[in-house]
């Protein structure tokens, strides 16, 4: 990986997220909001409720202002603007 060539990599019918979406699609998820609670500029909490054929998880998302200064290309970074997770159970 060098870092001149990453912004050559592009989404393709075989990425990740695209094999998801299709099959959240084909399964037919139900996806609700459980909390949506978002400023003017974006920041705050959200809370998704995903039920699939099988299973339940929440998508948990937080956003927050952020100083340039704290800004870091790295994943080992010590802030992040944006964040989230996924927690299987729960939406009852």
């Amino acid at each position: 990986m060098q870092l001149e060539r990453l912004g050559s990599l592009h989404a393709s019918r075989l990425s990740f997220v695209r094999s998801l979406v299709r099959q959240m699609a084909h399964e037919k998820w139900n996806i609700t909001t459980t909390r949506f609670e978002l400023d003017a500029l974006g920041h705050g909490v959200a809370i998704y409720c995903l039920q699939t054929p099988n299973k339940r998880y929440h998508g948990v998302i937080f956003s927050q202002a952020l100083e340039d200064s704290a800004r870091s290309d790295r994943v080992i970074a010590e802030a992040w603007d944006v964040t989230f997770g996924v927690v299987e159970g729960g939406c009852g």
